[in-house]
Protein backbone atom coordinates (compact mmCIF):
# COMPACT_ATOMS: atom_id res chain seq x y z
CA UNK A 1 0.00 0.00 0.00
CA UNK A 2 3.04 2.21 -0.17
CA UNK A 3 3.76 5.32 -2.65
CA UNK A 4 5.19 3.52 -5.36
CA UNK A 5 3.88 5.55 -8.34
CA UNK A 6 4.77 9.56 -7.91
CA UNK A 7 4.91 10.71 -11.63
CA UNK A 8 1.82 12.02 -13.32
CA UNK A 9 1.60 9.97 -16.89
CA UNK A 10 -0.40 9.11 -19.63
CA UNK A 11 -3.28 6.42 -19.04
CA UNK A 12 -1.97 3.94 -21.84
CA UNK A 13 1.39 3.61 -19.70
CA UNK A 14 -0.40 2.83 -16.28
CA UNK A 15 -1.60 0.11 -18.22
CA UNK A 16 1.41 -1.63 -19.77
CA UNK A 17 4.21 -2.88 -19.01
CA UNK A 18 6.51 -3.23 -15.77
CA UNK A 19 4.20 -0.11 -14.50
CA UNK A 20 1.21 -2.16 -15.59
CA UNK A 21 2.18 -4.81 -13.32
CA UNK A 22 3.48 -2.66 -10.52
CA UNK A 23 -0.38 -0.90 -10.62
CA UNK A 24 -1.91 -4.67 -10.36
CA UNK A 25 0.22 -5.22 -7.30
CA UNK A 26 -0.68 -1.61 -5.54
CA UNK A 27 -4.65 -2.57 -6.41
CA UNK A 28 -4.48 -6.11 -5.06
CA UNK A 29 -2.82 -4.65 -1.64
CA UNK A 30 -5.92 -2.66 -0.92
CA UNK A 31 -8.54 -5.09 -2.57
CA UNK A 32 -10.47 -7.95 -0.68
CA UNK A 33 -9.24 -10.50 -3.06
CA UNK A 34 -8.45 -10.96 -6.47
CA UNK A 35 -11.76 -10.82 -7.71
CA UNK A 36 -12.22 -7.85 -6.18
CA UNK A 37 -9.17 -6.19 -7.72
CA UNK A 38 -9.44 -7.32 -11.00
CA UNK A 39 -12.76 -5.99 -11.49
CA UNK A 40 -11.43 -2.61 -9.51
CA UNK A 41 -8.60 -2.39 -12.61
CA UNK A 42 -11.52 -2.83 -15.23
CA UNK A 43 -13.35 0.15 -13.44
CA UNK A 44 -10.34 2.27 -13.65
CA UNK A 45 -9.82 0.88 -17.23
CA UNK A 46 -13.09 1.83 -18.13
CA UNK A 47 -13.04 5.74 -16.63
CA UNK A 48 -9.59 6.01 -17.88
CA UNK A 49 -11.10 5.52 -21.80
CA UNK A 50 -13.97 8.28 -20.63
CA UNK A 51 -11.14 10.27 -20.29
CA UNK A 52 -9.60 9.46 -24.01
CA UNK A 53 -13.00 10.57 -24.52
CA UNK A 54 -13.02 13.85 -23.27
CA UNK A 55 -9.64 14.89 -24.12
CA UNK A 56 -10.72 14.42 -27.96
CA UNK A 57 -13.68 16.33 -27.17
CA UNK A 58 -11.74 19.09 -25.63
CA UNK A 59 -9.40 19.80 -28.96
CA UNK A 60 -13.33 21.22 -30.67
CA UNK A 61 -13.54 24.10 -27.96
CA UNK A 62 -10.33 24.47 -26.05
CA UNK A 63 -7.29 26.38 -27.47
CA UNK A 64 -5.28 23.64 -26.03
CA UNK A 65 -6.22 21.64 -28.90
CA UNK A 66 -2.59 20.31 -29.35
CA UNK A 67 -1.88 19.76 -25.90
CA UNK A 68 -2.72 16.36 -24.24
CA UNK A 69 -4.20 16.31 -20.89
CA UNK A 70 -1.72 14.18 -17.94
CA UNK A 71 -4.08 12.46 -15.34
CA UNK A 72 -3.00 10.50 -12.50
CA UNK A 73 -2.77 6.49 -14.22
CA UNK A 74 -4.14 5.85 -10.56
CA UNK A 75 -5.99 8.19 -9.12
CA UNK A 76 -7.04 5.40 -6.09
CA UNK A 77 -4.62 4.34 -3.04
CA UNK A 78 -1.40 5.16 -2.89
CA UNK A 79 -0.27 6.22 -5.77
CA UNK A 80 0.57 10.22 -5.16
CA UNK A 81 1.66 11.94 -1.51
CA UNK A 82 2.04 9.71 1.32
CA UNK A 83 -1.93 9.25 2.07
CA UNK A 84 -3.37 6.09 1.32
CA UNK A 85 -7.26 5.42 -0.18
CA UNK A 86 -9.67 3.66 1.71
CA UNK A 87 -11.84 2.78 -0.91
CA UNK A 88 -10.80 -0.68 -1.15
CA UNK A 89 -11.81 -1.94 2.07
CA UNK A 90 -15.24 0.67 2.42
CA UNK A 91 -16.54 0.82 -0.63
CA UNK A 92 -17.26 -1.17 -4.50
CA UNK A 93 -16.15 1.31 -6.66
CA UNK A 94 -17.85 1.55 -10.24
CA UNK A 95 -17.70 3.01 -13.70
CA UNK A 96 -20.32 6.27 -14.27
CA UNK A 97 -21.46 6.13 -17.99
CA UNK A 98 -23.51 9.23 -17.19
CA UNK A 99 -22.97 11.94 -13.90
CA UNK A 100 -26.56 10.05 -12.99
CA UNK A 101 -25.97 6.84 -12.24
CA UNK A 102 -28.33 4.21 -10.96
CA UNK A 103 -26.88 1.08 -8.78
CA UNK A 104 -29.18 -2.03 -9.55
CA UNK A 105 -30.26 -4.90 -7.37
CA UNK A 106 -32.67 -7.66 -6.91
CA UNK A 107 -34.58 -8.85 -4.16
CA UNK A 108 -36.93 -12.14 -4.14
CA UNK A 109 -40.53 -10.90 -3.63
CA UNK A 110 -43.55 -12.87 -2.16
CA UNK A 111 -46.39 -12.04 -3.91
CA UNK A 112 -48.82 -13.72 -2.33
CA UNK A 113 -48.25 -12.30 0.86
CA UNK A 114 -46.88 -8.52 -0.48
CA UNK A 115 -43.24 -8.88 1.58
CA UNK A 116 -39.55 -9.07 0.32
CA UNK A 117 -38.26 -12.46 1.03
CA UNK A 118 -35.23 -12.74 0.32
CA UNK A 119 -33.74 -9.23 0.51
CA UNK A 120 -30.44 -8.55 -1.57
CA UNK A 121 -29.04 -7.64 2.04
CA UNK A 122 -30.74 -8.19 5.39
CA UNK A 123 -32.61 -10.16 7.09
CA UNK A 124 -34.61 -12.95 5.41
CA UNK A 125 -38.13 -13.73 5.70
CA UNK A 126 -38.85 -17.35 4.76
CA UNK A 127 -40.38 -18.98 8.31
CA UNK A 128 -44.04 -19.36 6.06
CA UNK A 129 -42.77 -21.35 3.49
CA UNK A 130 -42.63 -24.77 4.08
CA UNK A 131 -46.35 -27.01 4.69
CA UNK A 132 -45.93 -27.11 8.21
CA UNK A 133 -48.84 -25.53 9.81
CA UNK A 134 -49.61 -24.40 13.26
CA UNK A 135 -52.48 -23.28 15.57
CA UNK A 136 -51.19 -22.29 18.98
CA UNK A 137 -50.90 -23.15 21.71
CA UNK A 138 -54.03 -21.72 23.31
CA UNK A 139 -55.57 -21.83 26.69
CA UNK A 140 -57.92 -24.58 26.12
CA UNK A 141 -60.67 -22.15 28.80
CA UNK A 142 -62.37 -24.23 31.31
CA UNK A 143 -64.22 -27.44 30.56
CA UNK A 144 -66.15 -30.18 32.11
CA UNK A 145 -66.62 -33.49 30.17
CA UNK A 146 -68.41 -34.03 26.84
CA UNK A 147 -66.50 -30.21 26.22
CA UNK A 148 -66.30 -29.84 22.13
CA UNK A 149 -64.16 -28.38 20.23
CA UNK A 150 -63.53 -26.74 16.99
CA UNK A 151 -60.24 -26.03 15.09
CA UNK A 152 -59.59 -24.22 11.70
CA UNK A 153 -56.24 -24.43 9.77
CA UNK A 154 -57.94 -22.69 6.95
CA UNK A 155 -56.29 -25.03 4.04
CA UNK A 156 -56.23 -28.41 2.65
CA UNK A 157 -54.49 -30.98 5.08
CA UNK A 158 -52.61 -33.98 3.92
CA UNK A 159 -54.46 -36.86 5.83
CA UNK A 160 -52.40 -38.50 8.36
CA UNK A 161 -50.87 -35.41 9.65
CA UNK A 162 -52.98 -34.07 12.26
CA UNK A 163 -51.43 -33.99 15.53
CA UNK A 164 -53.03 -32.18 18.50
CA UNK A 165 -51.50 -32.10 22.26
CA UNK A 166 -53.46 -31.02 24.99
CA UNK A 167 -51.57 -30.04 28.28
CA UNK A 168 -54.32 -30.65 31.38
CA UNK A 169 -53.48 -30.44 35.13
CA UNK A 170 -49.51 -30.60 33.41
CA UNK A 171 -50.51 -33.94 31.93
CA UNK A 172 -50.22 -34.26 27.91
CA UNK A 173 -53.13 -36.10 25.99
CA UNK A 174 -52.37 -36.38 22.06
CA UNK A 175 -55.04 -36.62 19.32
CA UNK A 176 -54.27 -37.40 15.33
CA UNK A 177 -56.01 -38.21 12.80
CA UNK A 178 -56.76 -41.55 11.09
CA UNK A 179 -55.95 -40.56 7.60
CA UNK A 180 -59.81 -41.23 6.74
CA UNK A 181 -61.55 -38.47 8.95
CA UNK A 182 -61.69 -39.48 12.22
CA UNK A 183 -59.41 -38.85 14.86
CA UNK A 184 -57.63 -41.45 17.65
CA UNK A 185 -56.27 -40.98 21.24
CA UNK A 186 -56.25 -42.67 24.29
CA UNK A 187 -59.41 -44.32 25.89
CA UNK A 188 -61.45 -41.89 27.78
CA UNK A 189 -59.97 -38.34 25.74
CA UNK A 190 -62.30 -38.08 23.23
CA UNK A 191 -66.10 -39.39 22.43
CA UNK A 192 -66.83 -42.93 20.77
CA UNK A 193 -68.22 -41.26 17.21
CA UNK A 194 -64.47 -39.97 16.78
CA UNK A 195 -63.23 -43.40 16.34
CA UNK A 196 -65.40 -44.74 14.09
CA UNK A 197 -63.88 -44.50 10.33
CA UNK A 198 -66.83 -43.13 9.01
CA UNK A 199 -66.14 -40.04 11.41
CA UNK A 200 -66.05 -36.84 9.58
CA UNK A 201 -63.84 -34.84 12.70
CA UNK A 202 -61.67 -33.52 9.96
CA UNK A 203 -62.26 -32.07 6.67
CA UNK A 204 -58.81 -32.30 4.74
CA UNK A 205 -60.36 -29.90 2.25
CA UNK A 206 -61.53 -26.99 4.26
CA UNK A 207 -59.40 -27.74 7.23
CA UNK A 208 -61.58 -27.61 9.82
CA UNK A 209 -61.27 -30.06 13.13
CA UNK A 210 -63.94 -31.20 15.38
CA UNK A 211 -64.26 -33.29 18.51
CA UNK A 212 -65.67 -33.57 21.83
CA UNK A 213 -63.27 -33.78 24.73
CA UNK A 214 -64.50 -35.73 27.44
CA UNK A 215 -61.69 -35.60 30.30
CA UNK A 216 -63.23 -35.58 33.46
CA UNK A 217 -60.69 -33.60 34.76
CA UNK A 218 -61.28 -29.78 34.68
CA UNK A 219 -59.25 -27.30 32.70
CA UNK A 220 -56.82 -24.45 34.53
CA UNK A 221 -56.02 -21.15 33.44
CA UNK A 222 -52.72 -22.68 32.66
CA UNK A 223 -54.43 -25.53 30.21
CA UNK A 224 -53.62 -25.31 26.71
CA UNK A 225 -53.63 -26.65 23.26
CA UNK A 226 -51.65 -26.96 20.34
CA UNK A 227 -52.76 -28.26 16.80
CA UNK A 228 -49.71 -29.44 13.79
CA UNK A 229 -50.31 -30.50 10.48
CA UNK A 230 -49.32 -30.39 6.97
CA UNK A 231 -50.83 -28.42 3.99
CA UNK A 232 -51.59 -29.91 0.94
CA UNK A 233 -49.86 -27.33 -0.96
CA UNK A 234 -50.60 -29.71 -4.71
CA UNK A 235 -53.85 -28.64 -4.48
CA UNK A 236 -54.16 -24.95 -3.02
CA UNK A 237 -53.91 -22.12 -5.18
CA UNK A 238 -51.91 -18.78 -4.93
CA UNK A 239 -49.31 -20.19 -2.68
CA UNK A 240 -46.06 -19.63 -2.56
CA UNK A 241 -46.01 -16.94 -5.53
CA UNK A 242 -42.32 -15.26 -5.69
CA UNK A 243 -40.45 -12.59 -8.10
CA UNK A 244 -37.79 -10.91 -8.47
CA UNK A 245 -38.23 -7.23 -7.79
CA UNK A 246 -35.59 -4.71 -9.01
CA UNK A 247 -34.51 -1.82 -7.26
CA UNK A 248 -32.23 1.14 -8.17
CA UNK A 249 -30.19 3.31 -5.86
CA UNK A 250 -29.32 6.74 -7.67
CA UNK A 251 -25.63 7.92 -7.69
CA UNK A 252 -24.44 11.64 -8.63
CA UNK A 253 -21.16 12.26 -9.59
CA UNK A 254 -20.61 16.69 -9.45
CA UNK A 255 -17.20 17.93 -10.84
CA UNK A 256 -14.57 19.38 -8.15
CA UNK A 257 -11.25 21.47 -9.24
CA UNK A 258 -8.14 21.63 -7.22
CA UNK A 259 -6.06 24.90 -8.43
CA UNK A 260 -2.00 24.81 -7.90
CA UNK A 261 -1.05 29.05 -8.02
CA UNK A 262 2.55 29.41 -8.79
CA UNK A 263 5.14 32.66 -10.06
CA UNK A 264 8.28 31.54 -11.88
CA UNK A 265 10.41 33.55 -8.68
CA UNK A 266 9.57 31.58 -6.09
CA UNK A 267 10.12 28.04 -9.07
CA UNK A 268 13.68 29.34 -9.64
CA UNK A 269 14.47 29.48 -5.73
CA UNK A 270 13.23 26.36 -5.04
CA UNK A 271 14.95 25.32 -7.79
CA UNK A 272 18.42 26.99 -6.82
CA UNK A 273 17.87 26.89 -2.93
CA UNK A 274 16.00 23.51 -2.62
CA UNK A 275 17.01 21.78 -5.80
CA UNK A 276 13.24 20.66 -5.78
CA UNK A 277 11.03 21.60 -8.94
CA UNK A 278 8.21 23.28 -7.24
CA UNK A 279 5.60 22.51 -10.56
CA UNK A 280 6.03 18.46 -9.38
CA UNK A 281 5.52 18.98 -5.85
CA UNK A 282 2.09 21.09 -5.63
CA UNK A 283 0.72 18.51 -8.22
CA UNK A 284 2.10 15.86 -5.71
CA UNK A 285 0.66 17.53 -2.84
CA UNK A 286 -2.97 18.33 -4.55
CA UNK A 287 -3.18 14.38 -5.76
CA UNK A 288 -2.55 13.93 -1.97
CA UNK A 289 -5.36 16.24 -1.12
CA UNK A 290 -7.60 14.62 -3.59
CA UNK A 291 -7.01 11.16 -1.95
CA UNK A 292 -7.18 12.58 1.94
CA UNK A 293 -10.81 14.41 0.59
CA UNK A 294 -11.96 11.38 -0.50
CA UNK A 295 -11.33 9.28 2.52
CA UNK A 296 -12.83 11.73 4.31
CA UNK A 297 -15.95 11.37 2.50
CA UNK A 298 -15.87 7.87 2.99
CA UNK A 299 -15.53 8.04 6.53
CA UNK A 300 -18.50 11.05 6.82
CA UNK A 301 -20.82 8.70 5.05
CA UNK A 302 -19.78 5.94 7.51
CA UNK A 303 -20.63 7.66 10.69
CA UNK A 304 -24.04 9.47 8.78
CA UNK A 305 -25.85 6.13 7.74
CA UNK A 306 -24.80 4.07 10.95
CA UNK A 307 -27.89 2.47 12.49
CA UNK A 308 -27.22 2.66 16.40
CA UNK A 309 -27.30 0.47 18.48
CA UNK A 310 -23.61 -0.34 18.80
CA UNK A 311 -21.83 -3.02 20.47
CA UNK A 312 -20.68 -1.35 23.84
CA UNK A 313 -17.32 -2.97 25.54
CA UNK A 314 -16.80 -2.20 28.88
CA UNK A 315 -12.95 -1.65 29.53
CA UNK A 316 -13.30 -0.96 33.07
CA UNK A 317 -9.49 -2.26 34.48
CA UNK A 318 -10.59 -2.78 37.91
CA UNK A 319 -12.97 -6.03 36.92
CA UNK A 320 -9.45 -7.94 36.56
CA UNK A 321 -6.40 -8.46 38.66
CA UNK A 322 -4.01 -7.91 35.19
CA UNK A 323 -3.80 -5.79 32.33
CA UNK A 324 -3.78 -8.95 30.12
CA UNK A 325 -7.01 -9.09 30.88
CA UNK A 326 -8.37 -6.01 29.86
CA UNK A 327 -7.33 -6.07 26.41
CA UNK A 328 -7.84 -10.12 26.11
CA UNK A 329 -11.85 -8.78 27.01
CA UNK A 330 -11.61 -6.58 24.48
CA UNK A 331 -10.76 -9.06 22.12
CA UNK A 332 -13.51 -11.49 22.80
CA UNK A 333 -16.16 -8.29 22.33
CA UNK A 334 -14.65 -8.31 18.75
CA UNK A 335 -16.78 -11.64 18.02
CA UNK A 336 -19.63 -9.86 19.35
CA UNK A 337 -19.61 -7.34 17.03
CA UNK A 338 -19.00 -9.45 13.58
CA UNK A 339 -22.33 -11.56 15.73
CA UNK A 340 -24.42 -8.04 15.11
CA UNK A 341 -22.65 -7.55 11.91
CA UNK A 342 -24.23 -11.10 11.04
CA UNK A 343 -27.29 -10.49 12.17
CA UNK A 344 -27.75 -7.12 10.92
CA UNK A 345 -26.67 -7.97 7.41
CA UNK A 346 -26.97 -11.51 6.93
CA UNK A 347 -24.84 -11.75 4.30
CA UNK A 348 -21.54 -9.97 6.14
CA UNK A 349 -20.72 -12.22 8.82
CA UNK A 350 -17.39 -11.10 9.31
CA UNK A 351 -15.77 -8.01 9.77
CA UNK A 352 -13.55 -7.73 6.58
CA UNK A 353 -12.13 -3.57 8.20
CA UNK A 354 -12.19 -1.86 10.56
CA UNK A 355 -12.44 1.66 10.67
CA UNK A 356 -11.79 3.66 14.20
CA UNK A 357 -11.04 6.82 15.65
CA UNK A 358 -7.79 6.84 17.99
CA UNK A 359 -8.49 5.51 21.42
CA UNK A 360 -10.08 2.20 19.40
CA UNK A 361 -6.66 2.07 17.27
CA UNK A 362 -4.66 2.60 20.58
CA UNK A 363 -6.54 -0.74 21.50
CA UNK A 364 -6.01 -2.75 19.09
CA UNK A 365 -2.18 -2.27 18.64
CA UNK A 366 -2.22 -3.00 22.66
CA UNK A 367 -3.79 -6.84 21.89
CA UNK A 368 0.32 -7.20 20.81
CA UNK A 369 0.51 -8.32 24.21
CA UNK A 370 -1.77 -11.42 23.32
CA UNK A 371 1.27 -13.17 21.10
CA UNK A 372 0.62 -14.99 18.61
CA UNK A 373 0.10 -12.30 15.02
CA UNK A 374 -3.49 -10.80 16.67
CA UNK A 375 -1.64 -7.60 15.60
CA UNK A 376 0.77 -6.80 12.73
CA UNK A 377 1.82 -2.91 12.64
CA UNK A 378 1.62 -1.26 8.98
CA UNK A 379 4.17 1.21 7.79
CA UNK A 380 2.47 4.81 8.08
CA UNK A 381 3.36 7.95 7.05
CA UNK A 382 0.51 9.86 7.99
CA UNK A 383 -2.04 9.72 11.12
CA UNK A 384 -5.60 8.81 8.97
CA UNK A 385 -4.13 5.58 7.20
CA UNK A 386 -4.30 1.83 7.63
CA UNK A 387 -2.66 1.65 10.69
CA UNK A 388 -1.88 -2.50 10.87
CA UNK A 389 -3.89 -5.96 11.15
CA UNK A 390 -6.25 -7.60 13.48
CA UNK A 391 -5.95 -11.16 13.26
CA UNK A 392 -5.42 -10.36 9.45
CA UNK A 393 -8.53 -7.50 9.44
CA UNK A 394 -7.21 -4.26 7.97
CA UNK A 395 -7.43 -1.13 11.03
CA UNK A 396 -8.04 1.87 9.37
CA UNK A 397 -7.60 5.25 11.94
CA UNK A 398 -9.41 8.38 10.56
CA UNK A 399 -9.60 11.50 13.17
CA UNK A 400 -12.86 12.52 12.15
CA UNK A 401 -14.46 9.61 14.18
CA UNK A 402 -14.71 9.79 17.74
CA UNK A 403 -11.99 8.56 20.09
CA UNK A 404 -13.71 5.62 21.24
CA UNK A 405 -15.91 4.68 18.11
CA UNK A 406 -15.16 2.04 15.51
CA UNK A 407 -16.84 0.92 12.52
CA UNK A 408 -16.55 -3.10 11.49
CA UNK A 409 -17.19 -3.13 7.84
CA UNK A 410 -18.03 -6.17 5.25
CA UNK A 411 -16.74 -6.06 1.84
CA UNK A 412 -17.80 -9.16 0.17
CA UNK A 413 -14.90 -11.31 -1.23
CA UNK A 414 -16.44 -10.84 -5.36
CA UNK A 415 -16.00 -7.06 -4.49
CA UNK A 416 -19.70 -6.77 -5.26
CA UNK A 417 -21.24 -5.69 -1.99
CA UNK A 418 -19.83 -2.89 0.74
CA UNK A 419 -21.53 -0.18 2.54
CA UNK A 420 -20.11 2.61 0.09
CA UNK A 421 -20.53 3.05 -3.27
CA UNK A 422 -17.38 4.89 -4.87
CA UNK A 423 -18.88 5.99 -8.76
CA UNK A 424 -16.18 7.52 -10.77
CA UNK A 425 -17.38 9.43 -14.03
CA UNK A 426 -13.92 11.35 -14.33
CA UNK A 427 -11.01 10.52 -13.08
CA UNK A 428 -8.09 13.26 -11.44
CA UNK A 429 -6.91 14.54 -14.54
CA UNK A 430 -3.97 17.82 -14.52
CA UNK A 431 -4.69 20.58 -16.71
CA UNK A 432 -2.07 22.47 -18.59
CA UNK A 433 -0.05 25.30 -17.01
CA UNK A 434 -1.48 28.32 -17.62
CA UNK A 435 0.31 32.27 -17.95
CA UNK A 436 -1.99 35.37 -16.39
CA UNK A 437 -1.57 38.12 -18.92
CA UNK A 438 -2.29 40.51 -16.44
CA UNK A 439 1.12 39.14 -14.65
CA UNK A 440 3.32 36.87 -16.87
CA UNK A 441 5.57 35.67 -13.91
CA UNK A 442 2.33 33.78 -12.34
CA UNK A 443 1.12 30.77 -13.49
CA UNK A 444 -1.67 27.70 -12.32
CA UNK A 445 -2.36 24.40 -13.06
CA UNK A 446 -5.62 22.43 -11.94
CA UNK A 447 -6.65 18.90 -10.98
CA UNK A 448 -10.65 18.24 -12.01
CA UNK A 449 -12.53 15.07 -11.26
CA UNK A 450 -15.96 13.92 -11.30
CA UNK A 451 -17.02 10.96 -8.36
CA UNK A 452 -19.08 10.39 -5.68
CA UNK A 453 -19.20 8.65 -2.71
CA UNK A 454 -22.89 7.13 -1.88
CA UNK A 455 -23.60 5.19 1.28
CA UNK A 456 -25.98 1.77 0.12
CA UNK A 457 -25.93 -0.95 2.45
CA UNK A 458 -25.87 0.42 6.12
CA UNK A 459 -26.74 -3.37 6.76
CA UNK A 460 -23.26 -4.58 6.42
CA UNK A 461 -21.60 -1.98 8.98
CA UNK A 462 -21.49 -2.22 13.01
CA UNK A 463 -20.42 0.34 15.40
CA UNK A 464 -18.77 -0.09 18.52
CA UNK A 465 -17.76 1.74 21.48
CA UNK A 466 -15.65 1.41 23.90
CA UNK A 467 -16.46 2.42 27.27
CA UNK A 468 -14.68 3.53 30.71
CA UNK A 469 -11.48 3.77 29.25
CA UNK A 470 -9.40 5.14 31.88
CA UNK A 471 -5.62 6.33 30.79
CA UNK A 472 -4.35 2.86 32.76
CA UNK A 473 -5.82 1.01 30.22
Amino acid sequence: MSNQLTNTRMFSEAFSGRQGELLDKIILAGSRSKDDAKMRKNTYRKVHERYDELREAIKSFSSYADTDLLANQYFNATISGTAKSFAGYLSIERDMDQPNALLHYIDVYDITNSQTVLPNVGPENIANYRNALTLGPTATGTHSANQPYSLSFGTQLMPGTVNITFTVNSVQYIITDNKLGGLTAAPGVLTADAYSSSSTSVNYTTGAVNFTLTLATSATTSDSYIALATQNQTNVANVNRFKLLQKDILASAFPEILVGEMDFVSLAAMQKSLGINAAEVITSKLTELYTKVINKAMVDTVVSQDTGNPVVIDMTASNYLDYQSTIAKFSAFMNNVDQSLAIKSVKGTKATAYVCGSDVVTTFRKTSILGGNTWVDSPTDYINDLVGFYNGIPVLEHTDIQAQTGYAVHKTKDGNLAPLLRGIYLPLTSTPNIGNYANPAQLSMGLYYSECTTGIVPQLQQSFTLTNLSTGN
